[in-house]
């Protein structure tokens, strides 16, 4: 039998969650977690791991020639976030180590990487 997905509620604007709930719940149910966050800008809060510029292919944007600069935060279960910033006027104040909160369009999810962008540093 086959039922139909259920609408996804939305997080309401101001408030964020943390990256180690966000992958707990496409490791629980990738399929699910696709339904509820695919294609929605939230805001997400980790760790950063790395401050670094990744290859647009790495998005999988084939078609984008330049590199796009990229804000990486790690979970406790070493899952990962790329935050593709659209701006980098924050990136100053940011420091590996640190913790973040970042606002952005959830592309995917692999394995345990969640892809964001555009994105951008909230706090």
């Amino acid at each position: 039998m086959v039922t139909a997905t259920p609408i996804p509620e939305p997080i309401p604007q101001g408030d964020w969650i943390e990256l180690d709930d966000i992958s707990l719940e496409f490791i629980n149910n990738t399929i699910a977690a696709n339904s509820k966050y695919l294609n929605q800008t939230i805001s997400i809060r980790g760790e950063i791991s790395k401050i670094d510029y990744k290859r647009a292919t790495s998005f999988g944007l084939n078609f984008y020639a330049h590199d796009i600069p990229t804000v990486e935060l790690v979970d406790s279960g070493r899952n990962r976030l790329w935050c593709g910033l659209d701006s980098v006027d924050k990136v100053g104040n940011l420091s590996v180590g640190g913790t973040v909160i970042v606002n952005g369009t959830i592309i995917a999810w692999d394995y345990n990487l969640l892809y964001v962008l555009p994105c951008s540093i909230v706090d």
